[in-house]
């Protein structure tokens, strides 16, 4: 038992006022007890009527209840008490054995559960999480009512806050640009870090905070003394030197960053498990630019650098915005030419189940007037702002129906952000469904993207077509958007586990634990996971021992034209 979390318990907990719910008069003066060990105010209430008429009353802390109870039971409770209180803390008393109210109170916003019967050990932690919040709040509630006063006083920590980033202390994009602009800077270093957004969405905020601060606290010891480093933005840092450089000594510079990221990997700890977390950055460097558009032009080459797949990369004209628009032109060329000589083909990838059946993802391929295939990298990007993207999605959409009508076999089309957000297309797809009678074939499979700003779209339209009867799956679980709450509000049929953390699923512990924690916490809702990336016979042994129903990748079946059975 972990004192120290007593200790500190006890020590925050002298002036909070709680109320704690239960009808079971022995489970009600068990619990009692083992409370006021830890507060020095502790009211009780029956049942939930007479703890609401309580709570009207006094203003207390923390709630601490049971599920069920007669005349007023806990779900109820705290619907009634969420409408007139937003802001005090919850926690619930649940047995293993109610997992229909889990959902249920994770919506209410509650803080945490207490299980039943109570196991010590998660008492004191979720007593102390609780607690910890609690204190917080009252702090914030307290230098809110101060602020006045506080503005007065702190005018200097104030005008350091405006300049410097507080999670890093380390000078912030303003102060960067008044550096640029006041010393005439004409070269710069940023670094991007690869894919943060999946370390925040896997591991939480707090863990991605703490790593981001590890990270500039490693850099900012490596650097050579004539740099100063700053913090751009979430995952972004920037350094300029304050003498001028050859470009090869800005490059050995960015080398150096980026070997040591590699070298070093962030250890954290979670359920009682060291995971490393090996850390990529993409550097993009300008130099010697007098036009005074630096970070303009950084994050041109950062853009470029990512999608050419290169760590380090030296601004050129060669990829500036005008080089980008030829190639966005060439891409709609290519689409155009492709459309109207019907050479946009479906190519069908098995994904094999373990019941045995084996369905198809339906992947779009341009085939070239030479007989080449070519892959949507090289034509997505540079239509999807122009009347082509929709006329592209149709005709795949058209062409898997066509291929997978009067069949009993399941495939699934790939929908993006966009397709969602266009109502033609969702009119389109509707039709088909109800003409060609494909509702119990068709998978829909949403793609990760960035770009989402509207969850609430996305929520409706699987509303939608899970109504006609379509199933839905969540792709690149794992990366960008995708985190459990989404699972719980979307409620998919699958999610397809991104590549990033299965390909290495063999040699690499944390890409084993996480996958797994995914597919338990998946089954535990009813949604079936499949693994993509399946291209060895150890990674597709590996990933037989988790929950996962379905596998796909180049190991089971490349991509092709022609579906072949065996």
């Amino acid at each position: 038992m972990n004192l120290k979390k007593i200790e500190e318990i006890i020590q925050q907990s002298e002036n909070l006022d709680v109320l704690y719910v239960e009808d079971n008069i022995d489970a009600r003066t068990h619990t009692l007890e083992v409370l006021k060990d830890f507060f020095a105010s502790v009211d009780t209430a029956v049942d939930g009527k007479e703890a609401y008429e309580m709570l009207q009353k006094i203003d207390y802390d923390l709630l601490i209840t049971d599920i069920n109870m007669p005349k007023i039971n806990g779900i109820d409770l705290i619907t009634k008490l969420r409408q007139h209180n937003e802001h005090i803390s919850v926690l619930v008393l649940s047995a293993y054995n109610e997992p229909t109210y889990f959902i249920e109170t994770i919506k209410l916003g509650i803080d945490g559960y207490l299980l039943k019967p109570l196991d010590i050990s998660q008492f004191v932690d979720s007593i102390y999480r609780t607690v910890h919040r609690i204190q917080i709040s009252k702090e914030n509630s307290q230098y809110k009512a101060s602020l006045v006063e506080l503005v007065k006083k702190k005018t200097q920590e104030l005008k350091h806050t405006y300049h410097y980033d507080q999670l890093t202390n380390l000078p912030n994009r303003l102060s960067l640009e008044q550096s640029i602009e006041s010393d005439n800077q004409e070269s710069i270093i940023v670094l991007d870090i690869n894919k943060f957004s999946t370390i925040n969405n896997l591991y939480g905020v707090k863990i991605g905070d703490r790593i981001l601060h590890d990270i500039a606290a490693l850099l900012k010891s490596i650097l050579p003394k004539n740099y100063k480093m700053y913090r751009l933005s979430g995952d972004q840092f920037a350094c300029l030197s304050h003498i001028n450089q050859e470009l090869k000594e800005y490059q050995m510079t960015a080398q150096s960053i980026l070997d040591t990221l590699t070298s070093f990997p962030i250890k954290i700890i979670i359920d009682e498990h060291e995971i490393e977390i090996n850390i990529s950055a993409t550097i993009s460097i300008v130099n010697q630019n007098s036009e005074h558009r630096l970070l303009e032009y950084a994050d041109m080459a950062l853009n470029y650098a990512k999608k050419t797949h290169q760590s380090i990369i030296v601004y050129s004209k060669e990829i500036s915005l005008e080089e980008q628009y030829k190639k966005e032109l060439n891409a709609i060329k290519l689409v155009k030419h492709a459309l109207e000589e019907d050479r946009l083909v479906p190519f069908f990838q098995p994904i094999i189940k373990t019941s045995g059946e084996t369905t198809y993802e339906c992947l779009a391929r341009i085939i070239a007037k030479d007989g080449k295939i070519i892959s949507p990298f090289f034509f997505i990007d540079g239509v999807k702002k122009t009347k082509y993207y929709a006329e592209l999605t149709r005709v795949m959409i058209k062409k898997a129906f066509d291929v997978f009508e009067n069949t009993a076999t399941s495939f699934s089309i790939n929908l993006s952000y966009e397709d969602i957000s266009n109502e033609s297309i969702i009119t389109y797809i509707k039709e088909l469904i109800d003409t060609q009678n494909m509702a119990k074939n068709l998978i829909l499979e949403i793609v990760e993207s960035e770009s989402i700003d509207n969850f609430e779209l996305i929520k409706n339209f699987i509303a939608q077509m899970k109504g006609l009867g379509v199933r839905i799956a969540l792709d690149d679980f794992g990366s960008g958007y995708s985190n459990f709450s989404y699972l719980m509000e979307l409620k998919p049929d699958y999610i397809k586990i991104d590549g990033s953390l299965i390909k290495d699923i063999d040699t690499n512990k944390e890409s084993y634990i996480i996958t797994k924690t995914i597919s338990n916490f998946s089954k535990e809702l009813n949604i079936e996971v499949i693994a993509e990336y399946i291209h060895s016979k150890e990674v597709h042994e590996k990933a037989k021992e988790l929950n996962i129903v379905g596998f796909q990748g180049f190991y089971l079946g490349e991509p092709k034209q022609e579906i072949t059975k065996d």
